[in-house]
Order: C-alpha cells, then sequence, then structure tokens
C-alpha cells in the first residue's frame, strides 16, 4: 500500500494529490469555466507496483520531488498516520509491527505487537498509539503504546452473552474523547453489538450491550434492536451517539441513555457542530422508497428534514441498503451527500445534493455514473478551501481493453462543473491538501 504523501504547494497554486502505483498532482482552480480543456498534469511520481516504501514528496518541481523515502522491509499495511509531533506512524506485516518515524524520515523507534492490525493506529492527543488488534488464537484486543514507543496495556474485548462469555471482534476504529477516554464497538456474529468506554489507564469506564426496543409509529413495539450499523460519534461534552437498525441513541458521559429517537432503517450518522444529521433509507411496509436527512438538536428532537428525489423510491425495492452513500460537512455547515445506485442489475446512477443548514435544497448535481468505491473503503467528498466539492467517479467506456474510465469532478459552490480529470489507472487514494503543512 502507498504510504504518506505531502505536497508542498505555493499558495496560488494548489493541487490535488491521486495515490494510484504513482502519484499525480493536479491543478485546482486553473480552469475557470467549463468546456476548456480542464486541468494539467503538474507531474507524476512512480513509486513501484507494490509498495514497502513510505514515499514523501515536496514542491511542484519534479526534480525535487522526492523528499525522503523510509524502508519498512515488510508489506505496509495501510496508510500512515501523523501525530501532531509531525511523527508519522505506520503498520507493516506478518508481525503487526509499529513504525514510529521522525518528519526527516528516519527511524524513531518500532514495536513488534505479534499479532494482526487490522485498522490504523489511532493517535492521542498525548501521542498513545492505540491499535486494534487479533491475536493468532482469535482473540481481539485494544492495544496501548507509549510515544516512546513502550508497551502500556492490553484489553481483551469480550463481552457476556447469557451465561458465556464471547470474543468480540473490534468492528470499528477506536474513538477518543475530549478527556481522553477511548470508545469502542465490539460485535458479536450475527448481530450483537457492545460499547466500551475505557478509561486512559486500560480499565473499563463503562460498557453497554445494545439491546434497544425497536418501536414503530405504526406498530407499536415490535422487537429488539441489538447491533450498530455504522460507527460510533463522540461529542465534544463527551456524549456518545450511535444509530442502530432502527434507532439513533445518545449516551451520557457516564454510560446512561439520555435519549432515543425511531427514525427509520439505514440510519447513517454525521455529527454537526449544533446537530445529528441522519440519512435514512426506508425499504419496508408501510413507507418504502423514501431517503431523506434529517437534523436532530442535540437534545434529540427534529429540526427539520429534507426528502430527496422520487427517483430512488422504485431503485429502493430492489436494493434496500447496497446504496452507497457518502456525506461531509462543510465549514459553512452546508452538508454534501451522494447517493449512489449499488444494484448490479440497475442502470447507475448518482446525484451529489448540497443541502443548506436550514434544511432547504443548495443545488444537486446529476451523474449518470456510480460514486468511485474502490475494495479498500470508500474515497470521502472533498472541499477545497474556496468551497469547492471533488469527488470520484467510474465511468464505464464498453470495451474489453479499457473497461472503465476514472473521473475527478469538482463542482463549484453554487452546484456548476468546474472541470472533470480523467485517468485509467486504478486509485488507492486521494487528497485535497490545504495551504498549512
Amino acid at each position: 500500500m502507498v504510504g504518506r504523501i505531502q505536497i508542498k504547494i505555493p499558495s496560488k497554486r494548489k493541487a490535488i494529490v491521486l495515490i494510484l502505483f504513482m502519484v499525480l498532482a493536479i491543478p485546482v482552480g486553473m480552469i475557470p469555466t467549463v468546456g476548456a480543456k480542464g486541468p494539467q498534469l503538474i507531474w507524476n511520481h512512480k513509486i513501484g507496483t507494490e509498495s514497502r516504501s513510505s514515499s514523501v514528496v515536496g514542491s511542484d518541481d519534479p526534480s525535487r520531488i522526492l523528499k525522503w523515502m523510509y524502508n519498512a522491509t515488510d508489506r505496509i499495511r495501510f496508510s500512515p498516520v501523523v501525530g501532531t509531533d509531525g511523527t508519522a506512524y505506520l503498520i507493516t506485516d506478518p508481525f503487526g509491527i509499529l513504525h514510529a518515524i521522525n518528519p526527516d524520515g528516519t527511524l524513531k523507534w518500532k514495536y513488534e505487537t505479534g499479532y494482526t492490525i487490522y485498522f490504523p493506529p489511532t493517535v492521542g492527543k498525548d501521542s498513545t498509539i492505540y491499535l486494534s488488534a487479533r491475536s493468532p488464537k482469535e482473540e481481539h484486543y485494544l492495544l496501548s503504546i507509549g510515544r516512546d514507543g513502550t508497551f502500556n496495556w492490553q484489553f481483551k474485548v469480550e463481552g457476556k452473552i447469557f451465561d458465556w462469555i464471547k470474543n468480540l471482534e473490534i468492528k470499528d476504529p477506536p474513538l477518543i474523547g475530549e478527556d481522553g477516554t477511548i470508545y469502542l464497538h465490539g460485535y458479536l456474529w450475527p448481530g450483537q453489538s457492545f460499547i466500551f468506554a475505557i478509561n486512559p489507564d486500560g480499565t473499563v469506564k463503562w460498557e453497554y450491550k445494545v439491546d434497544v426496543i425497536y418501536e414503530t409509529p405504526i406498530w407499536g413495539n415490535v422487537g429488539q434492536d441489538t447491533f450498530l450499523k455504522y460507527p460510533l460519534l463522540v461529542g465534544k461534552d463527551g456524549t456518545v451517539y450511535f444509530a442502530t437498525y432502527y434507532n439513533l441513541c445518545a449516551f451520557d458521559p457516564s454510560g446512561s441513555l439520555r435519549w432515543r429517537i425511531y427514525l427509520g432503517e439505514y440510519n447513517y450518522p454525521i455529527l454537526g457542530k449544533d446537530s445529528i444529521y441522519v440519512i435514512i433509507c426506508n425499504s419496508s411496509y408501510p413507507i418504502v422508497g423514501d431517503i431523506y436527512l434529517y437534523s436532530i438538536s442535540m437534545d434529540g428532537t427534529v429540526k427539520w428534514h429534507y426528502k430527496s428525489d422520487d427517483y430512488w423510491n422504485d431503485q429502493l425495492w430492489y436494493q434496500g441498503d447496497s446504496f452507497k452513500i457518502s456525506p461531509l460537512i462543510g465549514k459553512d455547515n452546508t452538508i454534501y451527500i451522494t447517493i449512489t445506485s449499488g444494484f448490479v442489475y440497475q442502470v447507475p446512477f448518482s446525484i451529489v445534493y448540497a443541502i443548506n443548514p436550514d434544511g432547504t435544497l443548495k443545488w444537486k448535481y446529476t451523474i449518470p455514473f456510480r460514486y468511485y468505491y474502490p475494495f479498500i473503503g470508500p474515497i470521502p467528498l472533498m472541499l477545497d478551501d474556496e468551497n469547492t466539492l471533488h469527488f470520484l467517479i467510474e465511468e464505464p467506456l464498453g470495451n474489453d481493453i479499457l473497461p472503465i474510465t476514472y473521473c475527478l469532478y469538482a463542482i463549484e459552490s453554487d452546484g456548476s462543473l468546474k472541470w472533470k480529470y480523467e485517468w485509467y489507472n486504478n486509485i488507492r487514494t486521494c487528497a485535497v491538501p490545504s495551504d498549512s503543512y
């Protein structure tokens, strides 16, 4: 996997960085109108067919591209994570080795866990590193490693089901609250979630076996909701928000239920500055075919909702939660959502919505192709400093030699197309750098 890429570009000439099996830098904002040629390639830097090194590049001068390279000797599992002090952390297989790399590319220290690490490192404010790990015995642990590479503690993730203690899978990367509390989602197949709040010293603050009443306005109490479909959210005040299959719930920092609200199926929560936004897809009787964006206040009351196009209504009969949804909240609190048809037998189709903070439609942009979801996970929507929205689309070419072309779209703040850039290599990740480095 490709390592961390840093680009330093003069403030008047920003670039989008595309990581394939080479690095491409494409200027932003150089094409003011639709119909021009589109952005021009500044440079590309080939880093091989399989990356075992972490490359850092700087400047848009091709003669000074490579700043440093770190040879990890083994396969790099994830893109590196950078701490507040500029230290880069990466994981290599097969022994789950954590490497800490100085800003100049030299090795600071490394720690061998002996476990399989299955999420990128999570770095706290104090530079403590947390790793989600699986042992050779298929036991799951949260590991805490100090900023100097020493082992702090490990927390075994397990939960009680009836009278049995079961090993749980860590479903999502850990979250760290403002007070240093670590929040973890443990999961037992086929459908039981546990939420853990862990103190910085590795002791349990509280835990909760998810068991929420499934209660609809029409049918009343019809069962229990026991698993989390999407990752936890944690507010600055320590409130924990999570979405089950049918409910949105809020727990206070002590682990007590503050409120819950039934909204519909396939709840996708997003935490805003003063609201929780929830994308809801209903595919069951009696409200089949609705896709909504709800704004929920911090006390659990509904502020407003926005209903998407009727196009999606017919599709939901066939697709259910196979829809691909990518949300983003801008600095001005505009909510951006891309909804993509996910059913293989339907015509691919995507709509990008920009919703104002009051729930009215700002603009929408329709594309008759799918939003790009590589096998390593979705590449998110991206905003630059001028509120230009960037996203990737895969467009079929209709031939056997080059069946798909990849397009990077840039949409103006008013919803008009600024430009799009096409290429044919498989994309691993993408980033829009800012002026600060």
